[in-house]
């Protein structure tokens, strides 16, 4: 995903197979606490 100027992520999608709702949300917390933003 890219960055916009004030260095915040856009074009983000996250898709996981049927029935990983956990896996999914899971990587959406992880991606959030390494960059220090919001999914």
């Amino acid at each position: 995903c890219g960055k916009n100027s004030e260095g915040l992520p856009i074009g983000m999608q996250l898709m996981s197979n049927h029935f990983q709702e956990r896996l999914l949300l899971q990587v959406a917390h992880n991606f959030e606490k390494a960059g220090g933003f919001l999914v």
